[in-house]
């Protein structure tokens, strides 16, 4: 089940290209501000998905996911 879940969702890696190609291609900043960056790990610290650093929804390390600018929460919840 894990395997299936896992291979369905987008690897950190993923997300840093896709990051960086739609910079590229449509001129989009690729890092979030403190401000955003600030407020998106203030909603993971109130999520029971995060556990140790870490969204059990997705598998990626939150201290760096919330820094895409595109990157987008799981649950939703940013």
């Amino acid at each position: 089940m894990n395997n299936i879940l896992n291979d369905k969702l987008p690897t950190l890696a993923k997300e840093i290209k896709n990051s960086v190609t739609e910079k590229l291609d449509n001129n989009v900043d690729l890092f979030a501000n403190k401000i955003t960056v600030d407020e998106r790990l203030s909603i993971c610290n109130t999520c029971k998905c995060y556990v140790n650093g870490i969204c059990k929804l997705c598998g990626c390390f939150m201290v760096l996911k919330v820094k895409i600018n595109t990157s987008k929460c799981p649950a939703k919840k940013w």
